[in-house]
């Protein structure tokens, strides 16, 4: 790529100085009232003939231009979800969901589900709460929305009981306090109300009704718990150091408050008697024996606002606060867990404990199911959003079910590393610890795989302060996708020096996983990496990584190769080291042909020669403040787009000229080029810290289509899954750490259970399984039947409708099987079926002559080369199977059904090529070496291969 030499426009003295930096908000006055003096003192690179564009009005001209579509929101979906909930899992007779914020618009709550919970009355329903104020009751099976109740006030907790028919329990408070919540402001008082949910007449015919009749109970400070006692005849919710118990028969008393040594975090109610437990945040348990008329006020008087101490006996493992405990289902059992990643089983009548340690995150809530075999199940709800099962009588892992595992808590405030591997079709993202990357498939919706960038030993705080963890701060993978470069380290603190580290990858295709190559420790000193960047290969030359830092300098690296007794060995080291007047670099770039390096040094941008080093062209003008953003437009790479806070200006580099200006209304946070054609996408933050982007074309300085987002972003990148060559498709991760894909066409696949699906829907069409082949059909037939089969291509030879995997007929218990030799017959008639051929005629509809003495050749003419279609190969577990049914019924079987079978050739013999059952004659013919390979001649009367079919034969002379 050529770029136009630059003339340098100085000031009369060349040696002097640059004219410092103005504050920014002056530099948006002079926008305004021109710009005559600056044009004479700041040094410039377009050819003095060329006169810049004037900038665009600061209200881009959206409603003036016809080629400008109105504002609309572009298409996006989530690749992870960054919120955990706390509420535990919730178990049904035939299916489980949890709780957590609701993607649904148009029936789904607006806000944060807070709880989750069966209805009493009909097993069938669900009931859920949001802070957005609204009850809602779902059938679960057919995911329809049954009805919703307006509280009009935010609900933190909800639970009931069957002996309260309709009734739900439920704390609330109000909006203002949930956003001081957010701010982290604990003085939060919340109301514990009694709700029937039931319509009034006036709103029993409206989509969002409200609920007939409401009793307020009490008063909760900091609400962290509200249940019911399974005999219902106890209500307790839990805020502060405080447990607020109320008996059922009398809630117009009000609650009578129980105090303990510190705040409690969770609740949980005995199966069987009449006590409860909870946690609180220096780690201890303690068991409430305060359930008794005696010590609770029956009647609204004075001493319900005297704090009471009850008798209580207290376990204490933990280190940290207590997160969720849960009672197993006969009451024997207490279990906990917190941030030390540990579940405590605790057996209440000895006290003794054991431990399921290292379960792989901090747990957030615990369930237990029992089955119908009287076996129980632990489920866990982890912080970076995995669910395990534990089993009850191993105490062992036994699944886990997690598409993606990420923990938004432990990354903070810094840069997102993000990276595309276009080899395997992946996206590296954040993980569940800030020192691993994980490598996730969006076409699969899973998880492919956890790096570790930087060992650490994940245990918990020893204290209340947090250790910190290496942190992975960017990463990159070159044009080839062979090798990926991170940085990762920690920053100065009073007990560690900073840390920086630069690490080489190698993709490792036969193991499908990236090694460890090269580590350089402390690339740029001990400043850290500000930008990083792979330049494609070049002229022979190359890949590149280009780095700056904090130090002022650039830095490139190249592979280098030694021989060793090992062999040819590869690994990275530093090729060059160059600056700017001493400047800070901060951004890097380079050109789609790897010929050229851009580094951004405050108010210019630089551009480099790969090979030499050599500057090239420096970029800069009177309107440009700060070089924020820079990128090469198109495959060719000819125009230059640089962004300071609000203006965005294109170059062109053959011209050495500025092609145009730009100013929008908020500060740009990223510009995104299109890899294919000269167009390109700026993104901003609007005053309500969503984001707008427009599009532009390199040639002109017209908007051609405005979209809106309903986050900000923290890092975006080209999406290069599924898209056009004229679409914009683009993935970035948020401010909450929430991984998106965006753009004009998003087909990502969303996973199971992203979508509402009935549970008793319609059943997908399948093809026939052997099973059905010999034992017939199933009661879903004719379900069946209403829907096509999918099309296919068939292959001739293979029967598609009896190959099916012979070892699902074995997946029953053993007496459950029929006698071998009824299977063994069946399974053969239905693999070994005769191939049927019909008779070749010319185009005058005459039968082509088949002459059947002697050997045939084909005629020395050319014949078309046929396309083959794929043929199925047989497994080796099939063939295994179909051997062993052989040799233990191959001389056991009926005569009748031996028989059957030689219709098919003279000998009854067959032969298999790549998973098709091939009709051979049986021949005395030797085999030959043709080519290297062996070669049967044989005599064939009445099969045909697809090259002779239409041809006469000669008789062999």
């Amino acid at each position: 790529m050529e770029v136009g030499t630059s003339q340098m426009a100085t000031t009369e003295n060349s040696s002097a100085p640059l004219i410092p930096r103005k504050p920014r908000h002056k530099h948006l006055k002079r926008l305004q009232k021109g710009k005559e003096k600056e044009q004479e003192t700041l040094e410039v690179t377009h050819t003095p003939q060329s006169k810049p564009t004037e900038p665009s009005s600061s209200k881009p001209p959206l409603e003036d231009d016809d080629n400008i579509k109105k504002s609309a929101s572009w298409s996006w979906a989530l690749l992870t979800d960054s919120s955990v909930s706390s509420r535990p899992p919730l178990f049904t007779k035939d299916y489980s969901s949890s709780t957590g914020p609701s993607s649904s618009q148009d029936v789904g709550h607006s806000a944060e589900i807070t709880s989750i919970l069966i209805n009493p009355q009909n097993t069938f329903q669900l009931i859920s709460s949001s802070l957005d104020g609204c009850i809602k009751i779902w059938d679960y099976l057919e995911a329809v929305l049954l009805s919703t109740f307006n509280f009009k006030q935010p609900i933190t907790h909800m639970c009931a009981h069957d002996r309260q028919p309709n009734y739900v329990f439920i704390t609330t408070t109000s909006f203002d306090s949930v956003k001081s919540h957010e701010d982290n402001n604990n003085q939060e008082i919340s109301k514990v109300y009694r709700i029937l949910l039931r319509p009034t007449k006036v709103t029993a015919d409206l989509p969002v009704q409200t609920p007939v009749e409401k009793l307020k109970i009490g008063k909760v400070r900091n609400p962290t718990g509200l249940a019911v006692s399974p005999s219902g005849e106890w209500l307790v919710a839990i805020g502060g150091p405080k447990a607020y118990v109320c008996p059922m028969s009398s809630l117009q008393a009000g609650f009578t408050k129980f105090i303990s040594n510190e705040p409690l975090t969770c609740l949980a109610f005995h199966p069987t008697q009449e006590y409860f437990a909870t946690g609180d945040k220096k780690g201890q348990i303690r068991l409430w024996y305060c359930l008794d008329s005696s010590l609770v006020a029956s009647s609204k008087n004075v001493d319900n606002d005297k704090e009471k101490h009850a008798q209580t006996t207290m376990l204490h493992w933990h280190a940290h606060a207590v997160s969720s405990l849960a009672f197993s289902s006969n009451g024997a059992y207490l279990l906990s867990g917190g941030e030390e990643a540990v579940l405590v089983v605790w057996q209440l009548h000895t006290g003794k404990k054991e431990y399921v340690p290292r379960v792989g995150s901090p747990i957030v809530s615990i369930a237990v199911a029992c089955h119908e075999n009287g076996e129980e199940e632990y489920l866990l709800a982890l912080l970076d959003g995995t669910l395990a099962t534990i089993g009850s009588t191993s105490l062992r892992i036994s699944k886990s079910f997690a598409s993606l595992k990420h923990d938004s808590t432990l990354w903070g405030t810094g840069p997102a590393p993000l990276a595309i591997h276009t080899l395997t079709s992946t996206v590296i993202l954040p993980s569940s610890h800030p020192s691993s990357l994980l490598v996730h498939s969006p076409s699969t919706s899973t998880a492919v795989a956890e790096l570790e960038i930087s060992p650490t030993n994940r245990v918990s705080r020893r204290d209340d302060k947090q250790i910190l963890p290496l942190r992975v701060e960017r990463v990159v993978i070159s044009h080839n996708g062979q090798w990926m470069a991170t940085v990762d380290g920690r920053p100065d603190t009073a007990d560690f020096a900073r840390e920086v580290y630069l690490k080489f990858w190698r993709w490792d295709a036969a193991s499908s996983t990236w090694n460890l190559n090269s580590r350089i420790d402390r690339p740029h000193g001990a400043q850290v990496v500000s930008g990083m960047e792979f330049i494609p290969s070049y002229a022979g030359a190359g890949p590149y990584l280009v780095t700056c830092g904090g130090d002022r300098n650039v830095k490139t690296w190249r592979i280098k190769s030694i021989t060793s007794k090992a062999g040819q060995e590869e690994f990275w080291v530093c090729r060059s080291t160059f600056g700017y007047r001493s400047k800070m670099p901060s951004n890097i770039v380079g050109s789609p042909d790897g010929s050229l390096i851009a580094v951004s040094y405050d108010l210019y941008a630089v551009l480099y020669d790969t090979a030499s080093n050599r500057i090239r062209s420096t970029l800069t003008c009177p309107d440009l403040r700060d070089v924020w953003h820079m990128a090469f437009i198109g495959e060719s790479g000819q125009y230059f787009v640089i962004t300071d806070n609000r203006m965005v200006h294109v170059w062109d580099l053959v011209a050495s000229t500025v092609r145009w200006q730009y100013l929008v209304p908020h500060t740009i946070y990223s510009v995104i080029p299109h890899p294919k054609e000269d167009s390109f996408v700026v993104l901003f933050a609007d005053q309500d810290q969503l984001t707008c982007i427009y599009k532009f074309m390199a040639s002109s300085s017209s908007i051609k289509f405005s979209r809106t987002l309903p986050f900000k972003l923290k890092k975006v990148l080209w999406y290069p899954f599924g898209v056009t060559r004229k679409d914009f498709s683009l993935v970035g991760i948020t401010y909450d750490w929430t991984a998106v894909v965006f753009g004009d066409r998003v087909n990502i696949n969303q996973g199971e259970g992203a979508s509402a699906n009935g549970i008793g829907g319609d059943i997908v069409p399948q093809r026939r399984s052997l099973f059905q082949d010999m034992f017939g059909a199933t009661a879903f037939d004719d379900l069946l039947s209403q829907a096509p089969l999918p099309a296919s291509t068939p292959v001739a030879g293979v029967h598609h409708d009896s190959v099916s995997k012979t070892s699902n007929i074995f997946n029953v218990s053993s007496y459950q099987l029929s006698p071998m030799s009824t299977l063994y017959p069946s399974i053969l008639e239905n693999l070994l079926k005769e191939r049927v051929f019909e008779p070749v005629t010319e185009k005058d509809g005459e039968e082509v002559d088949r002459p059947d003495d002697g050997d045939v050749q084909m005629a020395d003419e050319h014949v078309p080369e046929t396309t083959r279609t794929p043929e199925r190969i047989n497994s080796s577990q099939e063939i295994e199977e179909l051997v062993e049914l052989f040799k233990g019924e191959a001389f056991c079987a009926s005569k009748s059904a031996i028989s059957s079978y030689k219709h098919l050739n003279g000998n009854g013999s067959v032969k298999g090529t790549n998973g098709v059952n091939h009709v051979t004659q049986k021949s005395s013919t030797p085999h030959k070496m043709v080519n290297g390979k062996h070669h049967v001649e044989e005599e064939i009367d009445e099969v045909e291969t697809p090259a002779s079919i239409g041809k006469k034969r000669k008789k062999k002379t």
